[in-house]
């Protein structure tokens, strides 16, 4: 009777060892040592560590609202913003049909192609009478032998200067076509408006001089019908006056100023105004 007593209490004993180290490995389903796993009935439900808490690993900081811009699992929570956001002045890539980026040429404009356009000052020349009755497109004066700034100073106020094409003859009655070794420019002294003055400029050669041109155009306008001529000297080296009858109201004066030859054709009413541009000629030339 004890030896069975004593081997009662051996086995269970050993059973209990055996049971113990197969619950301490998780061997027997429905029972375990950890406290977060839990039986409930067949069923077995995971609480999973509060490291892993899903509520907590879910929730996420907002951008700026504690200085951080990450979450607490380390990903960055940055909002990038949609395409339709974007607003930059370079084509995004499409895809074509094969599934390959390219760039919209239509999305650029070629540098090349674009232009400017500046505002141009434009002169109506419509209904200005031209006291030398002659209907011609002037082109803005370059002339070095005569400047704005001395017809402003003469006082023809707001006038301008403006190149008009010589047809080969001065005063429109002169023919100075055949003259040599002289270039000649005629330019307009006016405003939008009205032609104040007319300026015709004989710069000379080298194999001819200012006084043999301008023996050449007295002689020339001595020739025409029913003209005097009027030889002042009174401007420059020398000068002299046309008077035409046809024309009573415009006065034509040739001077000659040191190495060049001017002509003036201008309505009466402008005389002052002349005189005092041939004057400052004059002194600029010496």
């Amino acid at each position: 009777m004890k030896k069975f007593t004593i081997f009662t209490v051996i086995l269970t004993i050993v059973v209990v060892v055996v049971l113990a180290e197969l619950m301490a490995k998780d061997y027997i389903p429905g029972f375990s040592t950890d406290k977060n796993v839990a039986a409930e009935g067949e069923n077995m439900k995971l609480t999973l560590p509060d490291s892993l808490d899903s509520k907590r690993s879910i929730a996420t900081n907002v951008l700026g609202s504690d200085g951080m811009d990450f979450n607490k699992l380390g990903a960055d929570n940055t909002v990038l913003p949609t395409v339709e956001e974007v607003e930059s002045p370079i084509a995004l890539p499409v895809l074509d049909e094969d599934g390959a980026d390219f760039l919209d040429p239509d999305n650029f404009t070629d540098p090349k192609n674009v232009t400017t356009q500046s505002p141009t000052q434009t002169t109506n020349t419509s209904g200005v009478k031209d006291f030398e009755d002659e209907n011609s497109t002037p082109t803005v004066s370059a002339n070095v032998y005569l400047r704005e700034e001395q017809i402003k100073s003469a006082g023809f106020t707001g006038g301008y200067l403006e190149d008009e094409p010589l047809d080969g003859r001065l005063f429109k009655t002169i023919d100075i076509s055949d003259l040599e070794d002289a270039e000649v420019t005629k330019t307009d002294i006016r405003t939008i408006d009205e032609i104040l003055a007319k300026v015709y400029i004989f710069k000379i050669g080298i194999s001819s001089s200012a006084n043999d041109v301008y023996l050449n155009l007295k002689l020339k306008a001595s020739q025409g019908l029913n003209v005097k001529l009027n030889e002042t000297n009174e401007f420059g080296s020398a000068s002299f006056f046309i008077n035409d009858p046809v024309r009573s109201e415009t006065a034509f004066l040739i001077v000659r100023i040191s190495g060049l030859v001017y002509g003036f054709s201008y309505p009466k009413t402008y005389h002052s105004q002349v005189k005092n541009l041939i004057q400052l000629i004059s002194w600029e030339l010496g």
